[in-house]
């Protein structure tokens, strides 16, 4: 079974992507997204396929920001599934995304590679634009964690022939900078 996915994620996805590209484009994608039921499972290769055209079109900050509004409005989502903390979510970035996703090729996914305190690294298939997980791991940090990205990586990388991307980021809570900036 291909992997499938609830329109109410598809939707938040591809409706803040839309909102980027002005009125007059995609408007067969524009009128699907607006009939989509919020429950109903959709499949994820139109949702890839439908992120990735739009996603052509738009500046990389800007899907980087995109990224980061999407974890602030899906915030009461993710805690109805009992994701609250910074720490819980870079721990295990693919129980997060698993939980929206449905049977999903194994290259697409997003999982945590190795976390300890303050670093993570998180490796994503391509099937998502690089920028837009950038902006959601930029926004978890900044929404989880009252914390300050200090550095963010990314490596190309093949993995069983598939392609890649690493994501390496460090960060520091706000209160143990805050300590730091007075020492100094």
């Amino acid at each position: 079974m291909p992997g499938r996915l609830p329109g109410v994620f598809f939707k938040l996805v591809v409706s803040n992507m839309l909102e980027n590209t002005g009125t007059v484009l995609f408007p067969q994608a524009r009128r699907r997204i607006a009939e989509m039921q919020p429950d109903a499972l959709y499949p994820w290769d139109d949702f890839t396929d439908l992120m990735q055209t739009v996603a052509a079109r738009l500046p990389r900050e800007t899907l980087v920001s995109i990224g980061e509004r999407i974890i602030e409005e899906a915030r009461d989502d993710f805690a109805r599934l009992g994701f609250t903390g910074l720490e819980q979510i870079m721990k295990d970035w693919g129980a997060l995304f698993n939980s929206f996703i449905h049977g999903a090729p194994a290259r697409d996914l997003v999982r945590t590679e190795s976390f300890q305190a303050g670093r993570v690294a998180i490796v994503a298939g391509i099937a998502q634009p690089e920028a837009l997980i950038e902006g959601y791991l930029r926004g978890v940090i900044k929404v989880y964690g009252g914390a300050t990205l200090t550095s963010l990586e990314i490596k190309p990388l093949i993995i069983g022939g598939a392609n890649y991307n690493r994501f390496l980021l460090t960060w520091v809570e706000n209160g143990a900078l805050a300590e730091s900036s007075l020492r100094s």
